[in-house]
């Protein structure tokens, strides 16, 4: 005879370290499980700019760095910026700032009808998958770049 326990279970919204305990402890046996020991998961934001002799910022990138991966949420440059080189510089500084984080890896993902995905292709990223029917329905393209130290 299996016998079945219910409990009452609510679920509310947390703010600040409410969690960090229970996650950090968890987490702990999970890494264990899966990698063998425990993993550094701590995550580093970053938040870069470029900017002309008159002080103006030209372009933005931004991100994380987690676990031996860069991740580029997002690159803008100023539109009368644009064809200028901003965004390849912007690019490489966190390509060459990845890997002195000891990143091996950096990606991103943007739609493939996008005048960024032949940007991303020039300097060299790859097409390693797709996020389909992703934001507002759009099929986006994964695109990575192994980073040799």
């Amino acid at each position: 005879m299996l016998i079945f326990w219910y409990m009452n279970i609510t679920i509310s919204s947390v703010t600040g370290n409410e969690t960090r305990d229970f996650e950090i402890a968890e987490w702990t046996s999970v890494d264990e499980e899966h990698w063998g020991g425990e993993i550094d998961w701590d995550v580093e934001d970053f938040y870069f700019k470029a900017w002309g002799d008159d002080n103006n910022i030209l372009g933005t990138i931004k991100g994380k760095f987690e676990a031996g991966v860069v991740f580029v949420d997002q690159l803008v440059v100023g539109e009368k910026s644009r064809g200028l080189g901003i965004g390849t510089k912007l690019m490489k500084y966190i390509e060459e700032w990845g890997k002195k984080k000891g990143a091996h890896k950096i990606f991103l993902f943007t739609q493939e009808k996008w005048k960024a995905s032949d940007f991303y292709k020039k300097l060299g990223y790859k097409n390693t998958g797709v996020l389909e029917n992703h934001y507002l329905h759009g099929d986006f393209i994964i695109y990575s770049k192994f980073v040799t130290l």
